[in-house]
This record gives structure tokens, C-alpha cells and sequence, in this order.
């Protein structure tokens, strides 16, 4: 695994739920990560906060399930100034945010086609 993916969550994640729940859970979170990226561009052009406070945690929340913890933590340093109005944090954190998530797809796309998520 890459280290913008924790290892260690998906192999706790697979010894809970089985390996094919794992790949159940990455595939539904890549393919829900381009939308969400975009949802989130949308709302902070529109200024709506509303709207990038929900994106915000839902990306949040589904990278801390699947051991993406640098996105994950990127998402959440965001919120409070969302929360405040002020979105220049979130406008210039967005070149990080897609360059951590297309480092977090690229280290997840492989589980999808593994047996086991495990490393020996």
C-alpha cells in the first residue's frame, strides 16, 4: 500500500468483514470520489458553504473507512473556516485535496482485484 492508505486499516477491515466486503466498500468509495471532488468544486465556487460542509464530511468520513487518513485529515482542517464563511482555505487547499486523492485512487485501485487485501 502506498502511505496516503493506510495497510493496516483495510487488512482490520478484512479480518472483520472478508476480503470481498473490502473490495466492496474501495470500489464504492472510487467510484464515488470523483463526485464528491466535484460537488465539493461546485459548492466553493458557488460560495455554499452548506454544501461544501456536507461534501467535506462525506469525504471525510468515507476516506477515514477506508485508511485514507491524509485526505481524511486534509478534509476536516477544512471545515472550520467553511463553518465561519470563509472559504480561502478550502479554495487553496484544492490543489492538495486532488493530488491527495488521485494518489489515494491510485494506491486503491489494486485492491479491487486482489484476493486479499493482506500483505505478507
Amino acid at each position: 500500500m502506498n502511505p496516503v492508505v493506510e495497510s493496516a486499516v483495510l487488512t482490520a477491515l478484512e479480518h472483520e468483514a472478508g476480503a470481498e466486503r473490502v473490495r466492496e466498500i474501495v470500489g464504492r468509495y472510487l467510484a464515488t470520489l470523483e463526485e464528491r471532488l466535484y460537488f465539493l468544486r461546485g459548492a466553493l465556487a458557488a460560495y455554499n458553504s452548506a454544501d461544501a460542509l456536507v461534501t467535506l464530511r462525506g469525504l471525510r468520513r468515507a476516506s477515514t473507512v477506508v485508511g485514507a487518513h491524509q485526505l481524511a485529515d486534509l478534509a476536516d482542517s477544512l471545515e472550520p473556516s467553511l463553518r465561519r464563511g470563509n472559504f480561502r482555505p478550502a479554495r487553496d487547499a484544492l490543489p492538495e485535496l486532488l493530488q491527495l486523492a488521485a494518489g489515494t485512487k491510485a494506491a486503491l485501485t489494486p485492491v479491487l482485484g486482489t484476493s486479499m487485501v493482506t500483505t505478507p
